[in-house]
């Protein structure tokens, strides 16, 4: 059975494999992080996973982005579309949706209203280096409009308080207290 380890583990067991199987998770952004946290969930058996990034891979990407390669920096693919094809390949029993565009106000209540759990890095190194704040002041926008339909807090995980290189990495679960 795939995922008879996990099972075994206490802190998962049947029941926990079972919401796993069952659940939907949002990843805004597709690099270094989002795409290690989205390996980790298809194999772990995530029922369902919606990838969202604007970007392109590009060989510079290579070195830290480990779900692309090669080819998919020379077909200068989407990196939610590269993603999806590899992770369907690592495992095929999931539903992959992959979302190739910026989250903005107008589409985050489409992309994420139905996740049970939304993995955001939506600010990449190029983001930091901006003259103007528009990608600080974007990233505030969907935070403040997800908070607000959720009734909740956006919280930050440990990859922002470390200052990542990759940006802020936020993690939200429906119901969940802030937590820093």
């Amino acid at each position: 059975m795939r995922y008879s380890r996990q099972i075994l583990f206490t802190g998962i067991g049947e029941q926990g494999q079972q919401r796993l199987a069952h659940s939907r998770v949002v990843i805004i952004g597709c690099g270094a992080l989002g795409a290690m946290q989205a390996e980790m969930l298809a194999r772990a058996g995530i029922g369902a996973l919606r990838l969202v990034d604007r970007d392109f891979v590009e060989e510079s990407n290579l070195q830290r982005q480990v779900l692309y390669d090669e080819r998919d920096a020379c077909e200068h693919l989407p990196k939610a579309v590269a993603a999806a094809a590899r992770l369907g390949r690592i495992n095929s029993e999931i539903a992959i949706e992959s979302v190739v565009t910026d989250v903005n106000y107008a589409n985050v209540e489409r992309l994420i209203s139905d996740a049970d759990v939304v993995v955001g890095h939506p600010l990449g190194p190029r983001d930091h280096h901006r003259e103007h704040a528009d990608a600080a002041d974007e990233q505030l926008a969907v935070e403040a409009q997800f908070s607000q339909r959720f009734r909740s807090a956006w919280s930050w995980s440990l990859g922002s308080i470390q200052r990542a290189p990759a940006g802020p990495c936020s993690f939200f679960q429906k119901g969940a207290r802030l937590f820093r």
